[in-house]
């Protein structure tokens, strides 16, 4: 199975995300941007785990959840790329967390499956949704980019920590939700939702 730990940033972010990237599509046709209802955002990829620690895997994600503390809302706001600037390697929508409270979730699902035996990662947490993995040069891409460096999708509630599995085809990668752990209060109504899966 192939495995990782995200937050869903919900279906009110996701309609606002869809609006910007049906415009994105438009003014920027050669690239292949991702679909709405995909983005997520990482927190670990775990990679290829056996089916018999699937078990082991959700209450470690439960574990992580309860070190993150409480629900709280990040802001969805400008758009950038990593890489060369005129062929980007991906375009992102940011997150800005004042607070710190994104990298304290992270820092926590690291801190968790290290003692589960994953190695930690090697780069630091930059936090943000990934939009598009540019193929090929785009002449338009880096002025839309540019012109949505500030551009604001208001703010998402950070309620739980979700345990992904991830199927790759040709066409792309369909995630599958496998389990949530709720943070702080909501975290009684998740675990009820897992174990009526279970």
């Amino acid at each position: 199975m192939r495995l990782f730990v995200a937050i869903d940033p919900g279906s009110p972010a996701r309609d606002r995300i869809e609006s910007a990237l049906v415009e994105l599509r438009r003014e920027v046709p050669d690239v292949r941007w991702g679909r709405s209802d995909a983005i997520h955002l990482t927190l670990k990829f775990l990679g290829e785990v056996a089916e018999s620690r699937r078990a082991a895997i959700a209450d470690a994600v439960d574990r992580a959840a309860a070190r993150a503390g409480d629900p709280f809302a990040v802001e969805l706001k400008g758009v950038g790329a990593f890489g060369d600037r005129r062929r980007p390697r991906v375009v992102w929508l940011g997150l800005t967390d004042p607070a710190g409270r994104l990298a304290a979730a992270a820092a926590a699902v690291e801190s968790v499956f290290e003692e589960e035996g994953f190695a930690r990662e090697k780069h630091s947490f930059n936090p943000h949704l990934t939009l598009a993995r540019p193929k090929a040069l785009s002449k338009s891409l880096p002025a839309a980019v540019a012109a949505r460096s500030e551009l604001n999708l208001g703010s998402i509630e950070v309620r739980s920590v979700i345990l992904f599995q991830s199927v790759l085809h040709s066409s792309g990668a369909d995630y599958t939700r496998l389990h949530e752990a709720g943070l702080g209060s909501g975290g009684e109504a998740a675990r009820a939702r897992n174990a009526g899966r279970r």
